[in-house]
């Protein structure tokens, strides 16, 4: 291969890197903003960084429709924090007892025929 070709292989591969750094930027920019709609798929198995960003997004987008869902008045969603240190997670987990205690007050007062003021 000639130096020529070398210099521009190396040229095109750093200008895809780069185009692939900015995209994760602007992904990264949205769900910072609260848009967690934005996707990135990893290029490769290999794609560590496109992995772990992934990984991140689907666990953003998982606490998020359990949040909209418990939002919505629906208090039985269930939420186990993926490790020790999962502080969003444990959060959720907390709440059990909350959205128990909301749940229990609402049947007792439908029970009884009684309005609920909220």
């Amino acid at each position: 291969m000639a130096r020529a070709d070398e210099v521009t292989l190396l040229s095109r591969s750093f200008d895809e890197m780069v185009a692939y750094l900015r995209e994760m930027a602007n992904v990264a920019n949205s769900i910072a903003q609260g848009d967690i709609s934005k996707t990135m798929t990893p290029r490769s198995e290999h794609d560590t960084l496109g992995l772990a960003f992934y990984q991140m997004s689907e666990y953003l987008r998982e606490v998020a429709a359990i949040g909209t869902a418990i939002a919505d008045g629906d208090l039985r969603q269930e939420f186990q924090p993926k490790s020790a240190d999962d502080v969003l997670g444990t959060a959720f987990h907390k709440m059990k007892s909350l959205r128990q205690a909301i749940s229990q007050i609402l049947t007792r007062s439908d029970r009884f025929g009684l309005p609920l003021i909220i």
